[in-house]
């Protein structure tokens, strides 16, 4: 939830989100 104030963490989240949720994995990107 501190992924905007953490870069680092945020990216972590990220691809973390992403290998949970494929399908949204495009979704991710465009909200990033």
């Amino acid at each position: 939830m501190n992924h905007k104030l953490d870069p680092i963490g945020h990216k972590t989240r990220h691809e973390e989100y992403a290998s949970l949720h494929p399908t949204s994995k495009r979704l991710v990107n465009v909200n990033r």
